[in-house]
């Protein structure tokens, strides 16, 4: 019993070491937080201008984004390894319909 003392005492002392919480980041109304879109950070490829084309075939978003890099996401493919914020990626169904658009 008394060598669990010490050690209690050892960790009593290293948790007040432990840097407390940070505080939770303001609210941004100027940053696009919408789900699906912002995988890994905001809507910074715009992909919401193009959520017209989501149950169109990819062939007119391709022409309608003719000037952006875009990654087309077919059924069992991978995706690119390198992430670009600019990029916008068109997952699309079997027929060839965009159901899904993402940043990266």
């Amino acid at each position: 019993m008394q060598s669990i003392v010490p050690i209690f005492a050892v960790f009593l002392a290293l948790s007040a070491c432990v840097a407390p919480p940070e505080p939770m980041p303001a609210y941004d109304p100027a940053v696009d937080v919408t789900p699906g879109l912002n995988d890994k950070e905001p809507d910074l490829c715009r992909a919401r201008n193009f959520t017209y084309y989501i149950g169109k075939p990819v062939a007119e978003l391709r022409a309608a984004v003719a000037d952006k890099p875009l990654l087309i996401l077919s059924p069992g493919t991978l995706g690119s390894q390198d992430y670009d914020s600019a990029r916008i990626n068109a997952h699309v169904d079997q027929a060839g319909r965009v159901y899904r658009l993402s940043c990266g």
